[in-house]
């Protein structure tokens, strides 16, 4: 057996060297993130038609991760954020639309269904959203890998990041490496995602400090490195 990555450090996170099992990962990328080299003009038309999002809006995608410390007994983790979906939508204006995708783990999802501007797409397959948002807005997510795969802007919104730095959890690299601005205020979101959509330049320089971003996801690719691999 073998564990597929696209992240170089995950011998070390999980100390894999510590009991001989190195041998074990194959930094080959997802295959499930073929479809995001593969999609097409049409298949992103008909993405947005089925999600509802208007051809001529800005698509930010928001996919906040689940914390540790914010879990109720018979519900399961909760999403307590500091963002206020209204005022953000009334902030960035009428020409944006904001999907939001609750992690998995979070047992109460309905946050944001009535705030015009902001469709719940939790259910939806996230690479569909991945392939149909022009901007990413994420925390500590492992969709920001996923992502990065499209080399399109993020913004990192650590709006707790002391205490889950200090708190909670830490981080397996220095997150001033991240390709894009961290903020912890609503305000700095919003004057982030004006900024960083207008400094595609800018953020593609800045994506190849995480060379994980760089491993192509493909299907045959992995085949090709297993068959080569002693697992």
């Amino acid at each position: 057996s073998a564990l597929l990555t696209a992240y170089e450090k995950m011998i070390s996170s999980f100390r894999l060297d510590k009991s001989h099992k190195e041998d074990i990962i194959l930094e080959t990328g997802y295959p499930r993130n073929d479809a995001l080299f593969k999609f097409t003009d049409e298949d992103v038309k008909r993405i947005k038609e089925e999600v509802g999002v208007p051809e001529d809006k800005k698509v930010i995608l928001y996919t906040p991760t689940w914390r540790d410390n914010q879990f109720k007994k018979g519900e399961g983790f909760q999403y307590n954020t500091e963002l206020d979906f209204n005022k953000l939508m009334q902030q960035l204006g009428d020409e944006y639309v904001l999907l939001f995708r609750a992690h998995h783990q979070i047992g109460f999802k309905d946050v944001a269904n009535d705030v015009p501007g902001v469709i719940d797409v939790t259910l939806v397959d996230v690479n569909d959203l991945y392939i149909i948002s022009d901007l990413m807005i994420t925390d500590y997510s492992s969709t920001m890998f996923d992502y990065g795969d499209l080399k399109r802007p993020m913004v990192f919104y650590m709006y707790d990041l002391d205490e889950y730095q200090g708190e909670i959890r830490d981080f397996y690299f220095d997150i001033n490496e991240l390709p894009g601005p961290i903020v912890k205020t609503q305000d700095d979101l919003v004057n982030a995602i004006c900024e960083t959509l207008k400094s595609v330049e800018f953020y593609e320089h800045s994506l190849r400090h995480i060379p994980t971003m760089d491993i192509v996801d493909d299907a045959q690719h992995f085949l090709d490195s297993y068959e080569q691999a002693d697992v």
